[in-house]
């Protein structure tokens, strides 16, 4: 038994229009069954309009300058041991490694090692 079921109406733009079908019964009797209609509507809806953006309740509030004394390189009244300008380095902070005697002798100590290193790869390809 074969039975073709077509729907009849379509729609593409906005609006609605009730739907509609047809049946082909074909070699089958249509007293066989007991069909119930429940037909719809075929319904296209306008797309909505976007919103425009909306504008701030507050303005953004404009950047103000720091107070005095709070700035990076604002000088501090004496206050302990600590820096007299905002930023500055504490004198027991100092960097260590600006003593020239002791970078020439880690530069020579390092030179020593290389060339000893280079001396033993030698021995050993003369070895082989």
């Amino acid at each position: 038994e074969k039975v073709m079921f077509t729907l009849t109406e379509s729609i593409r733009s906005a609006g609605s229009k009730k739907n509609n079908y047809t049946i082909e019964w074909g070699d089958t009797s249509a007293d066989d069954y007991a069909i119930e209609e429940e037909i719809g509507t075929l319904r296209v809806n306008n797309p909505p309009t976007p919103n425009p953006d909306p504008t701030p309740s507050e303005p953004t509030p404009t950047p103000t300058a720091a107070p005095a004394g709070e700035v990076l390189g604002a000088r501090r009244e004496g206050e302990g041991d600590g820096a007299a300008v905002l930023g500055a380095r504490r004198g027991r902070t100092a960097d260590e490694t600006t003593n020239a005697a002791s970078r020439l002798l880690a530069i020579i100590v390092s030179a020593a090692v290389a060339i000893s290193l280079m001396f033993k790869g030698k021995k050993k390809e003369d070895q082989e």
